[in-house]
C-alpha cells in the first residue's frame, strides 16, 4: 500500500522544496551575521537543523524505495534529502571557517587596542 496519493505527493514535492528554498533564503539574507561574526548558535544551529533534517528525509526516502513503495512517494523524499543535505551541510565548513575568522579579527582588534 502506498504512502500516499500523487496528488498528496504533488503537495508534499512543491511544498517541501519551497520550504527548503525558502529557508535557505533566509540563511543567506542572515548570512551578514556570520561575516561579523553574531549570533553563532542560531546560524550553526540552522545549519545543523537542516542538514540532519534532509538526512532524515534521505533515510526515508531510501526506505520507501526499499519497502517498493511507488516513485511518487519516494522520489519527493530523495531529491528534498539529497538538496538540504548537500547544500546545508555542504555549507556548514564554510560558516564555521567565517566564524573562526570573524574570532581572529576580533582578538587582532582587541590587541591593537591594548598596545
Amino acid at each position: 500500500m502506498e504512502w500516499w496519493t500523487l496528488q498528496q505527493s504533488n503537495l508534499i514535492g512543491g511544498f517541501g522544496g519551497a520550504s527548503i528554498g525558502m529557508m535557505g533564503g533566509l540563511v543567506g539574507s542572515l548570512s551578514v551575521l556570520v561575516v561579523r561574526g553574531k549570533a553563532k548558535p542560531l546560524m550553526v544551529g540552522i545549519y545543523v537543523g537542516m542538514a540532519a533534517l534532509g538526512a532524515c528525509l534521505l533515510v526515508a526516502g531510501v526506505f520507501a524505495v526499499s519497502t517498493g513503495q511507488p516513485r511518487h512517494v519516494w522520489f519527493p523524499l530523495c531529491i528534498g534529502g539529497t538538496i538540504a543535505t548537500t547544500v546545508f551541510g555542504g555549507m556548514l565548513p564554510v560558516i564555521l571557517a567565517r566564524y573562526r575568522n570573524a574570532e581572529v579579527r576580533r582578538m587582532e582588534a582587541e590587541q591593537l587596542r591594548r598596545s
